[in-house]
């Protein structure tokens, strides 16, 4: 991130996700490590390729939406998870408040797209966490929602940064 002055910085671990995802990457691992060196897993095993090809999925998916980092800087904010970044500057920015939708309306957690209201939105959220949501202007997507730990704090920042801008 470019930024002169970090003012706020947030990292949402989600242990559980990370668990999960991890545990099967290492289980496609250890049956392609069995079928390469002892043999066959049973009667009809599923190809070698396959089993590599889904360690790697699942590699990808433990490293990659296992943390939700958050920076605020002077000029901008930056959500991410993993290589999926987000960066808004406080100019293209109308206001920011909680959200009030249900977790439901986004399809789960992690990266999604959705629609509320008439208002295309992009979200990054963690499951049990609030979220807030960022109204835009001039990005592909009408308004921005994020999970984090502290609602009223990034609230109050944003809005700082945004009238400082």
């Amino acid at each position: 991130m470019n930024m002169t002055l970090l003012i706020y910085r947030e990292r949402v671990v989600v242990w559980w996700l990370s668990a999960i995802m991890g545990s099967i990457a290492a289980i496609m691992l250890a049956i392609l490590v069995y079928q390469e060196t002892v043999g066959p897993l049973g009667d009809n095993p599923g190809p070698s390729l396959f089993y590599l090809i889904m360690f790697l999925v699942f590699l990808f998916f433990t490293l990659n939406f296992s943390v939700l980092s958050i920076s605020v800087g002077e000029n901008e904010i930056l959500v991410g998870y993993g290589i999926s970044r987000r960066k808004y500057p406080f100019s293209g920015i109308n206001g920011v408040r909680r959200d009030t939708a249900s977790a439901i309306s986004y399809g789960g957690w992690g990266i999604r797209i959705t629609s509320i209201e008439g208002r295309s939105r992009l979200a990054y959220t963690v499951p049990r966490l609030p979220r807030i949501v960022i109204s835009l202007d001039g990005f592909r997507f009408d308004e921005f929602v994020l999970s984090t730990r502290n609602p009223e704090d990034l609230i109050t920042i944003i809005e700082t940064q945004r009238m400082l801008s």
